[in-house]
């Protein structure tokens, strides 16, 4: 399910964001990567989004291999509202194949 992505009490806006900064951040929360993020327009989230300040912006992770550490962003000086705030959802296994049998008879397993 998707959830209100936060940093540091605050949200985060959708600038710069693409599928590497989705991945990216999953990875550092321990996930394998991200299922989907999009933003969150205007209504479901606005009563928890008016909580939280916009705190992080104009994400750039520029390609799929990147690591946090290597992502830029801003955390001043956005031109957000919170309709542009981060909807993620990560995904923290992997699915076998269950329609393939090992070749050894041994069992199958999450990775």
């Amino acid at each position: 399910a998707l959830s209100l992505l936060l940093h540091k009490g605050g949200t985060v806006c959708s600038d710069g964001f693409n599928d590497n900064a989705a991945n990216a951040i999953c990875r550092n929360m321990g996930a394998v990567g991200a299922i989907s993020w999009t933003t969150a327009g205007t209504a479901e989230w606005s009563a928890t989004q008016n909580e939280y300040s916009i705190n992080m912006g104009d994400v750039s992770c520029n390609s799929v291999t990147d690591e946090w550490v290597d992502c830029t962003y801003a955390t001043t000086a956005n031109t957000c509202d919170h309709s542009q705030d981060v909807l993620l959802a990560c995904v923290y296994f992997e699915l076998v194949d269950a329609s393939r049998e090992p070749s050894d008879g041994s069992e199958l397993s999450l990775l």
